[in-house]
């Protein structure tokens, strides 16, 4: 440990800490722009010069590595001047637009205009000016607005390994670009937007949408593989605005991928499914979750003696949803009858594109199926659906796919007398097969447990409120009532899941 004096204080760190960092973690403000706690160190920005005794001038606290006895200044008159210096040349060229920048409430330039800089501009020249740029992908870049502090490049070049942002030119003629022009193509822009300090680079799906100020942040997870990327999904009024990545060093660092922060425009160009329906002649139409429930279970028990209904588990399902499935299962449907069905990706232009977090199984919870005992049975069902020894198919969970429907079980669905779904969504493909619907929440609606492919479990939360007022473990609780002709008991059915769950 290294012992020094930051502002009067005496603090103890790790050798080979930094200034910066010695005074971050002892609670001690240092303005910073270039530095980012990921990426490699830079010291161009300026700003967070610091005085230490003994040395002629001021230092970089980014770049410099603390000493024994190192006595540091963070608030002087002469590191005040500088930084209120070094601020007024970072804003001669900088638009000041605060009230109509689509980072205001986010933007640390603003953050250390507004703390230490001038109360006015001396500034009264004319201000360069660049066109707003789409550089393609999820990205619109504003030159105007750019420091300068290359973290954009020192991401895609040190983190993604993808060689395609850099800077061009020198001094008033300084841009940030891509090699050769054209479009980005690296798969992880969003966080190009997200190491940005100010307004220079924004994405496209959130630009001008809501301010940040009036978004909640949810705890979740990533749905979309099963790498389970810590997020949070900022909401507003009940509406997803956007997902940015949490911190988890052990799963995704501070980073995700593009694919994740696009999971909550899922449903745009889908149906939701708001209500049961059943199918007379070629349409779907609304019916009471009662009636669907019923008639459900009828033709479970219809095809349940000669073991021909099947039980297909999607792993969008949380485990509380598998566990709530196998529960009405367990005295109606055959194990045999049971299947598990993933979703395998070729991942490999993800990979070259830079996304280092992506996994190959796009199933978010194949591991939580696998502890509840769940296999993939799939091949023998398909086999048995073709023989016609199955007639009759309920699917949980499915929300995976693009169809919401198993792309292998789609072309077998059409030799089945009945088939069923409970999801949050409408696709061609349930409109055409299914003879019941029931409505299930969707990812950001429900609360639940899964588990990654490396073994870790993660537990999330419901981002907002369930539109169909319809949870998953009341629908199943009904179905188990209905199949055994007993009374529905909710608090004895989530006991029965729980003891379940914990029993694996």
């Amino acid at each position: 440990m290294i012992t020094l004096t930051i502002n009067n204080k005496e603090i103890s760190v790790p050798e080979g800490t930094t200034v910066l960092n010695a005074a971050l973690q002892n609670g001690i403000e240092i303005p910073h722009l270039c530095y980012h706690p990921k990426l490699k160190i830079r010291g161009t920005c300026r700003i967070c010069l610091v005085e230490i005794e003994g040395m002629r001038k001021l230092e970089t606290a980014c770049s410099m590595v603390v000493k024994d006895d190192m006595v540091v200044s963070t608030n002087n008159e002469k590191v005040e001047k500088a930084r209120s210096g070094v601020l007024e040349f970072l804003l001669i060229n900088h638009p000041l637009n605060c009230p109509v920048c689509d980072q205001a409430g986010d933007c640390d330039l603003q953050r250390y205009a507004r703390k230490y800089g001038r109360d006015h501009s001396r500034y009264i020249e004319g201000k360069r000016d660049f066109p707003e740029h789409d550089i393609g992908g999820g990205l619109v870049r504003n030159m105007n607005l750019c420091v300068a502090c290359t973290r954009c490049i020192r991401f895609a070049r040190d983190i993604l390994g993808v060689e395609e942002y850099g800077s061009f030119y020198r001094g008033n003629d300084q841009q940030i670009g891509i090699y050769g022009g054209g479009e980005l193509k690296n798969a992880m822009q969003g966080c190009m937007v997200d190491v940005c300090p100010v307004g220079a680079l924004t994405s496209k799906d959130f630009r001008f949408k809501k301010r940040v100020w009036f978004l909640d942040q949810k705890p979740s997870i990533c749905l979309k593989c099963a790498k389970g990327c810590n997020t949070f999904v900022e909401v507003d009024d009940n509406k997803i605005y956007r997902i940015v990545p949490r911190e988890n060093l052990d799963i995704n660092d501070v980073w995700m991928c593009d694919i994740g922060r696009r999971a909550y425009l899922d449903m745009d160009d889908k149906e939701p499914v708001t209500s049961s329906m059943m199918k007379s002649g070629d349409k779907l139409f609304d019916v009471s979750l009662e009636r669907a429930i019923e008639e459900l279970a009828v033709e479970i028990k219809e095809r349940q003696e000669n073991g021909s209904f099947a039980l297909i588990i999607g792993t969008g399902a949380s485990i509380e949803e598998m566990a709530s499935a196998l529960l009405i299962a367990s005295d109606n449907i055959g194990p045999e009858q049971i299947s598990l069905t993933t979703r395998i990706e070729d991942i490999t232009e993800e990979k070259e594109a830079g996304n280092f977090l992506i996994d190959e199984d796009f199933s978010p919870n194949t591991a939580g199926a696998k502890k509840l005992g769940i296999s993939d049975n799939s091949k023998n069902i398909e086999s048995a659906i073709e023989s016609k020894k199955i007639t009759g198919a309920l699917f949980v969970g499915c929300e995976i796919f693009d169809s919401a429907l198993p792309d292998t079980l789609i072309k077998k669905l059409k030799k089945l007398k009945f088939a069923a779904a409970i999801t949050d969504r409408i696709t061609p493909e349930i409109t055409k097969y299914m003879d019941i619907v029931v409505p299930a929440p969707h990812w950001s609606q429900k609360s639940g447990t899964y588990i990654n492919s490396q073994g870790n479990a993660q537990r999330i939360e419901a981002a907002v409120t369930i539109t169909n007022g319809v949870s998953s473990s009341k629908v199943f609780a009904d179905l188990a009532a209905e199949l055994n002709k007993t009374s529905v008991d909710y608090v004895k059915f989530e006991k029965e899941i729980e003891k379940r769950v914990a029993g694996n």
